[in-house]
């Protein structure tokens, strides 16, 4: 007869085997014939966004999700005749991949920088849109250089390439959850200055004569859209519509509504 020890080492054995079995499965849905871009929900394109950041996703006067971003995902669940959901959701958990990971959209579509260490991350699209980086101060500022900017209190959002931008420049800066807060800071005297992305920033300043645009940053940066590591199908078939929908001329067409007709 097995002895009470050897009894209750082979029981927790068999819990532990139990316990790296369940831990080794995948919830990662997997691509099929009638889902072939192993979509969350094969009838609907699930797209994680922080909004707001006008004007590529933010909330009209009626409530609805609209932008230059959403212009795009619209036309890639078209493509893929599937109805765009768009998960609103916190720019960091778009960064970090970690929603992509978990499973909460399909794809992140966001005014996100291509960078090498988020390519370690996530996959992304080719290019759709060139995104320097700038500077935008209150009306009533003498702030014209980021040299000038050190010496007063500069707004940033977290976690963006901006925010990434003002600490490299020896900036110590405010960093709010989104863009929609970093503008109120401005509006409303918690800044003086922000550093950003030229077309959020210019977006902003063109809608309020207290806000002015001054300098901008030759960063080279490229908003890509993301996509879950191994999904190279759906990034094949992104790809295809942009390259379509550049070609058509509607990409230019959204940049126009969006940015004005210089943005072209």
């Amino acid at each position: 007869m097995m002895s009470k020890n050897i009894a209750l080492k082979a029981a927790a054995g068999v819990l532990l085997g139990a316990m790296a079995l369940t831990g080794c499965s995948s919830t990662k849905t997997e691509a099929t014939s009638d889902n072939p871009y192993a979509l969350k929900d094969k009838t609907k394109l699930t797209i994680c966004s922080d909004v707001p950041y006008a004007p590529f996703e933010f909330q009209d006067a009626d409530k609805k999700i609209v932008g230059f971003d959403v212009d795009i995902a619209n036309a890639i669940a078209k493509d893929l005749k599937v109805t765009p959901d768009i998960k609103v959701t916190a720019f960091e958990q778009i960064k970090s991949a970690s929603a992509l990971q978990s499973g909460d959209c399909d794809v992140a579509i966001s005014s996100i920088s291509i960078t090498d260490e988020r390519k370690t991350k996530m996959l992304f699209s080719d290019p759709y849109y060139a995104d320097d980086l700038g500077l935008m101060v209150t009306s009533g500022s003498s702030v014209t250089t980021i040299e000038q900017a050190k010496n007063v209190k500069v707004g940033v959002q977290a976690g963006t390439t901006g925010a990434d931008y003002a600490k490299k420049m020896g900036i110590n800066a405010v960093e709010y959850k989104d863009a929609g807060l970093l503008v109120q800071a401005m509006q409303t005297g918690g800044v003086e200055a922000a550093i950003g992305n030229k077309s959020t920033l210019g977006y902003s300043a063109g809608k309020d004569t207290k806000l002015k645009f001054v300098q901008d940053f030759k960063t080279g940066e490229n908003l890509g859209i993301a996509v879950k590591l191994g999904n190279q199908k759906l990034v094949d078939e992104i790809n295809k519509v942009l390259k379509e929908y550049t070609a058509s001329g509607e990409l230019d067409k959204s940049k126009t509504t969006w940015f004005g007709a210089a943005s072209k």
